[in-house]
């Protein structure tokens, strides 16, 4: 399993997610799972429902099972579901994701979490360390080095593993002369 997480929002940990999870589903069966219940995007950007979602899951109105969409090829999704109030943000942080995660464990090869902006809301911290690893995205040109390394060590006091940071939304410059020979 791994979480894909940024400091802020709109940082891009949706497009991020779904490219590790289109990279993995090339040769292994993967679920893209929307754990950002209180914004959430992967449904719109796959063209599956949004409800029933993850939340129902959590809530034990439906099993995970019912509600899983193939999106392409060995590419599954599991959308967040309508977005929680504020009594119910806990539910990321219950023993019902537990057993969700576990559960989805033993039935993909690779579960692709996409989450929240770890600064801001406090379950992509409650939900790393149940991951075999996070993944942080941080933006070009926004995001502040102080900042990632200060989720980066609020990450590993909570006990998550970091694979590793992406710097996105960075417009490469490639030179005519090299572009030409590309």
């Amino acid at each position: 399993t791994i979480l894909v997480t940024s400091s802020h929002r709109n940082e891009g940990v949706t497009p991020v997610a779904l490219e590790i999870a289109g990279a993995f589903a090339a040769s292994e069966k993967v679920l893209l799972l929307d754990a950002n219940l209180r914004e959430p995007d992967l449904h719109r950007r796959l063209g599956v429902n949004q409800s029933p979602g993850l939340a129902d899951v959590l809530r034990g109105e439906i099993e995970a099972a019912r509600v899983l969409h193939p999106v392409a090829g060995r590419l599954h999704v599991l959308g967040a579901g309508l977005a929680l109030p504020a009594s119910e943000q806990g539910l990321i942080g219950s023993p019902a994701m537990t057993s969700c995660i576990r559960a989805l464990r033993e039935q993909f090869d690779r579960v692709v979490i996409d989450a929240s902006a770890a600064l801001e809301f406090p379950e992509p911290i409650l939900l790393a360390p149940q991951c075999d690893g996070v993944v942080l995205v941080v933006e070009a040109g926004k995001t502040k080095w102080e900042v990632a390394e200060d989720l980066k060590t609020k990450l590993e006091q909570a006990g998550a593993r970091l694979l590793g940071l992406v710097l996105n939304k960075k417009r490469l410059f490639i030179p005519a002369w090299l572009y030409s020979r590309v």
